[in-house]
């Protein structure tokens, strides 16, 4: 009843070794979609199993913010400099996450 916990955990460690894969260009896009591919995964598991846990939602988020960051950083790399659209679109991804990550927080004393 751990696996979806441990494949989060996993998915925010791996997803801090995107950044060293920014010049190899068929492994970066391959880890990001393995990345993808588990956070479907844990997500299904947790709800198939009924093991959900604020642990489970917290390793979730922090796997997404760790991927969503070395995301932005590959593409300041291959950029030369992220130019003001992408940081704008960057930012307000960011004020919905956390906006909902608060709003979690104060209705349902869970992120």
């Amino acid at each position: 009843k751990r696996l979806p916990n441990i494949i989060s955990g996993g998915r925010a460690v791996l997803a801090l070794c995107l950044p060293l894969l920014v010049g190899n260009k068929p492994a970066f896009p391959a880890l990001y979609l393995g990345l993808r591919g588990e956070r479907l995964l844990d997500g299904y598991l947790a709800r198939k199993w009924n093991c959900r846990t604020k642990l489970g939602a917290l390793l979730d988020s922090v796997g997404d913010l760790c991927t969503f960051a070395a995301v932005i950083y590959a593409l300041s790399v291959w950029m030369n400099g992220i130019p003001r659209p992408i940081w704008i679109g960057a930012l307000c991804v960011t004020g919905i996450r956390g906006l909902s990550f608060f709003i979690g927080l104060v209705k349902f004393r869970r992120p």
